[in-house]
């Protein structure tokens, strides 16, 4: 090989060796530089992690007060403190009890509310906190006047409803510091074979060839009792009743279905 022909390869050996350096050089660059970007997002993912805090807000919808306490088996006491509006904040999931209340005369709790929808029948409920949430308590103002709502009926006349709500009330005034808030007939499809049957079948001493529902919304006692929780709007209660060819009504179911 004379001397021109090695200069010319040794040339040519000195730029391949610098294009792999090159190469080399900028794959360990970009495998860094992905390193070093998996890392920081770890560390963004870990930070927002740590950072996450459920926000629970309770209010009052009426006239009434809210309150919170951590744990499942609290107890409210009259002596405890109640809000117009408060806010709990946990960076974990928890469990608390909420509780709410009114003394306002004329005003009742009736139910809690979720993000708008219907959450809880009863003034204390136990949450298990997993987001964050905004609950209200709903209060319902009552001016004394019970509503009567005959609805429209094929089959009853308003005398056949009222000689029904008749019974009824025999019984609701049985129960003492309760306060019926309206009463309303239920429809024309309850009157049917089958609850016709089951009805006999509950009575058992009668030969019922007609039946009747109605609906009710009544406010438990002040102070409560061992079966109800104290001033809460019961909705929707039903009575069932049944009587022979046009003879007196009677009183054969009564409550939730």
């Amino acid at each position: 090989m004379n001397v021109y022909m090695k200069r010319l390869f040794g040339v040519v050996i000195s730029i391949s060796m610098a294009f792999v350096l090159v190469a080399c050089g900028n794959k360990a660059t970009q495998e860094t530089v992905e390193v070093e970007t998996s890392k920081i997002n770890d560390s963004d993912s870990q930070d927002e992690e740590a950072s996450s805090v459920y926000t629970i807000t309770l209010n009052p919808d009426g006239i009434g007060e809210v309150a919170y306490k951590e744990g499942m088996d609290a107890q409210f006491t009259a002596d405890d403190d109640y809000f117009q509006s408060c806010e709990i904040e946990v960076d974990e999931p928890a469990t608390y009890t909420f509780s709410a209340r009114t003394n306002e005369e004329g005003w009742s709790f009736v139910k809690w509310t979720k993000d708008g929808e219907e959450y809880a029948a009863e003034p204390t409920v136990i949450h298990d906190i997993e987001d964050s949430a905004d609950f209200k308590a709903v209060f319902e103002y009552f001016d004394g006047n019970v509503v009567y709502d005959y609805g429209t009926s094929d089959i009853y006349s308003k005398e056949d409803m009222d000689s029904a709500i008749d019974v009824i009330m025999d019984e609701f005034n049985t129960w003492e510091g309760y306060e019926l808030h309206s009463i309303r007939y239920a429809n024309d499809d309850f009157n049917t074979d089958t609850n016709l049957r089951w009805l006999n079948e509950l009575d058992g001493e009668h030969n019922f060839t007609e039946c009747i529902e109605f609906f009710s919304d009544y406010r438990t006692p002040l102070e409560g009792n061992e079966v109800v929780s104290a001033n809460c709007i019961y909705k929707d209660w039903t009575w069932c009743l049944a009587r022979e060819d046009g003879e007196q009504w009677v009183l054969v179911s009564y409550g939730y279905e």
